[in-house]
Parts: C-alpha cells; sequence; structure tokens
C-alpha cells in the first residue's frame, strides 16, 4: 500500500516536502531508539555506518510512504500558511 498524493491537497510540492520533513524525523527518532545499531549483522568496516544510515534513511522512507505519524498533513497545512 503506498500512501499517494492526496487530490485534498492543491500544491504537490508543498506536500513533497511535508513528507520529506516526516521522513527525517522519523529517520531522527528510529536513530534516536537505537534502531540504526546492527549489532553482528554488518562486518564493519569502513562503509557499515554509512550503510546502516541508508539503511534507516530507506525504512523512514517506506514508514511515510505508508501513512506515517500523520506529521506530513500537519506539515502541509503549516507550510501552505507560510507560502
Amino acid at each position: 500500500m503506498t500512501h499517494t498524493y492526496p487530490s485534498s491537497f492543491p500544491d504537490k510540492s508543498i506536500w513533497t516536502a511535508a513528507k520529506q520533513i516526516e521522513t527525517t524525523l522519523v529517520s531522527q527518532m528510529l536513530k534516536s531508539a537505537g534502531l540504526h545499531e546492527f549489532s553482528e549483522s554488518f562486518s564493519g568496516g569502513i562503509g557499515e555506518e554509512q550503510f546502516t544510515s541508508l539503511l534507516v534513511e530507506a525504512h523512514s522512507s517506506i514508514i511515510v510512504e505508508n501513512g506515517g505519524f500523520g506529521l506530513s498533513e500537519a506539515i502541509y497545512q503549516h507550510l501552505l500558511l507560510q507560502a
């Protein structure tokens, strides 16, 4: 199930920005919860930190695309007032 652009929001660029902001917030929440620490899942090395960061960002994006925490809509309304 993909959370698509709702037709009730007239400005697609603001909706996209709102989703990006929610994705960043969800990513930070997951990192704070320690979900970026995959003990023994990877063998370590130079790229492990970058890879796990990308993995958390991908998980965050999937969460938001499937409805997230509903922050995108509130952020959209706020950004729309600022535009």
